[in-house]
């Protein structure tokens, strides 16, 4: 009988054992993200979401332990998705600036340089050669960005017209057709679409304020902060981002 017993308390506890590595088990996390923004997020031939970005989510994932689900969703739907809970964060590029602190948390800056800054995407055949011929142009930029505070200013400064798109896509397309004159984006991504169209141009758009770099964003409060910015430190120690960054010419 004792034996018995001996042998159910054994298996009670292999039991017990078996529950508390399954309790250890990381959850699951959602992570928004927006396409055509390349390097930092792109589709690729076979559809499958590609870019810097990507590649540091997934880098963090490895370090961190985390299962991760990447969503592609519009630009300026992804911080009232992580508000109100939607998602656990979201990764596209995006400029931790002072207006975006009050509504979601951010992790440390994980990319920065001149290649993060903006720049007036251009096409000689348009009259644009810097952002003093901006008057009364049109410029286009995206939703929701940085970008778009930086048009609104050159429409009070300068009378310019702003069109603020969706995507990048919609605002490449108008460029080439000529019905915009200007577009507002990062360096990095000037080069992208440079490289693709070889009559566009770009220049430093100088008077703004500096951009901090790129990070990720959270809902406020959010515990995964602190572990997200101890993944971000390793990959930087590490060299891990640094090689990331080299496989993207334009980031360099």
């Amino acid at each position: 009988m004792k034996k018995l017993l001996s042998m159910c308390f054994v298996a009670a506890m292999l039991l017990a054992g078996c529950g508390g590595e399954e309790s250890k088990e990381k959850e699951k996390l959602t992570v928004l993200t927006n396409s055509g923004y390349p390097p930092y997020e792109v589709v690729d031939n076979k559809g499958n979401l590609s870019g810097f970005d990507i590649d540091i989510i997934n880098a963090i994932a490895k370090e961190t332990g985390y299962e991760i689900e990447i969503k592609d969703v519009d630009f300026d739907t992804l911080i009232p998705s992580i508000q109100t809970g939607k998602a656990d964060m979201a990764i596209a590029g995006i400029t931790p600036s002072a207006e975006r602190r009050k509504k979601v948390d951010f992790s440390e800056v994980y990319f920065s340089g001149e290649t993060s800054q903006n720049y007036l995407l251009y096409s000689e055949k348009n009259g644009i050669t810097s952002q003093d011929d901006l008057k009364g142009k049109t410029i286009g930029c995206q939703m929701g960005t940085v970008q778009y505070e930086a048009a609104l200013h050159f429409e009070e400064t300068q009378g310019a017209k702003v069109d603020a798109k969706k995507d990048y896509a919609a605002i490449v397309a108008e460029l080439k057709k000529g019905n915009n004159d200007a577009a507002i984006v990062e360096k990095a991504v000037a080069m992208e679409f440079s490289e693709e169209n070889p009559d566009f141009k770009y220049v430093k758009i100088n008077g703004l304020a500096d951009l901090e770099g790129n990070a990720i964003c959270f809902k406020k409060g959010s515990p995964l902060v602190e572990e997200i910015n101890a993944a971000i430190k390793t990959l930087k120690e590490n060299g891990t981002i640094d090689k990331l960054a080299a496989k993207y010419p334009s980031l360099k």
